[in-house]
């Protein structure tokens, strides 16, 4: 003797974990979009640049400091701390003169005068008469 199911078709009414992940992709994808955009336009902006350039001139000089205090067997913690403190210091330099220059520049820009537009008034077309047999 076999048990049937006798209630009907059985319907799956849960979304389980992929409705969440769904959820979640909706709510999270244009907040990514417009932080990217946001992340692209400081990165092209010449303040970007000077920054990223620091930055990238500083990675290098701490990695050679970094290496010749573990040739010569320095505590590399302390090492480590101290090229941190630098990156950090130099970083808000070139914040703070790239700022500070940008606000000179600004300064020195005399302002652009606005010209008034007026409506120029229409020429009227005067039709010279002809000699003709009444004039």
């Amino acid at each position: 003797m076999s048990l049937r199911f006798r209630g009907g078709e059985r319907l799956q009414r849960g979304r389980g974990i992929g409705g969440l992940l769904r959820l979640l992709k909706s709510v999270f994808s244009p907040l990514v979009k417009s932080a990217g955009k946001t992340i692209v336009k400081a990165a092209t902006s010449d303040t970007g640049k000077a920054v990223l350039r620091n930055i990238k001139d500083q990675a290098i000089d701490s990695a050679v400091k970094l290496t010749t205090d573990a040739m010569r067997g320095e505590d590399m913690d302390v090492s480590l701390q101290n090229e941190m403190k630098q990156v950090k210091r130099k970083a808000a330099d070139v914040i703070e003169n790239v700022h500070s220059a940008r606000k000179k520049q600004r300064k020195a820009e005399p302002k652009q005068k606005i010209k008034a537009r007026t409506k120029a008034k229409p020429a009227l077309n005067q039709v010279k008469p002809m000699n003709d047999i009444f004039g």
